[in-house]
């Protein structure tokens, strides 16, 4: 074989690493990393309303015996942040939750898709769980919890794009508080039942 020859292919194959490297480097390694935190919201986190007595009560009886059943409404108040722990900036970022069984998720403010979230930056969603439940008088003390049980069942999924527009994923375990960033794709976020913040 040609010596010249092979030396000209490796300075060809030289040229187009060195020009295409740059390119596939910033389109799929220079990725915003996007992590999710709960927090207590500050001052009153949790509240529970008493809406009234069971109709399975025996009313012949005092109403403020251990076993009377009664219903409460229970509120938690949280802060979700959204940090970019990455020096690249992040675009069309959209939040959706899964899995919730019972109760309510309501979000005080938005996700705005069309603003990005910068560098190092991040932004502060406060929301609300809301539970009514049915329960013993004696066992009232065990919904004063930090955390409500059901939020075993709930998944956060973050898509969003770098600054080539290729698409990222941030899960992350409200039970476990466990993130992770695989793929997650449109269609296994429908298939989830999933709600856009």
């Amino acid at each position: 074989m040609n010596p010249q020859l092979i030396v000209s292919s490796l300075i060809l194959l030289a040229g187009i690493i060195y020009f295409t490297f740059p390119y596939v480097y910033k389109r799929f390694f220079q990725r915003p990393v996007l992590t999710i935190e709960i927090e207590p919201n500050k001052g009153i986190t949790m509240s529970r309303r008493h809406l009234g007595y069971a109709p399975e009560n025996d009313f012949s009886q005092p109403v403020n015996r251990p076993e009377v059943y009664s219903f409460y409404e229970v509120t938690w108040k949280f802060d979700l942040v959204i940090r970019n722990n990455s020096p690249y900036d992040s675009y069309q970022i959209e939040l959706f939750y899964s899995g919730l069984k019972n109760g309510t998720l309501n979000f005080n403010s938005k996700v705005n898709q069309n603003k990005p979230l910068a560098k190092h930056a991040e932004i502060l969603v406060p929301f609300e769980y809301n539970l009514t439940t049915k329960i013993q008088h004696k066992d009232i003390k065990t919904l004063d919890v930090k955390e409500p049980k059901e939020f075993a069942d709930i998944e956060m999924i973050l898509t969003y794009k770098n600054e080539k527009k290729t698409r990222f994923n941030t899960t992350f375990n409200m039970k476990t508080k466990e993130l992770k960033y695989n793929k997650v794709s449109s269609k296994k976020i429908k298939k989830k039942g999933a709600n856009k913040v």
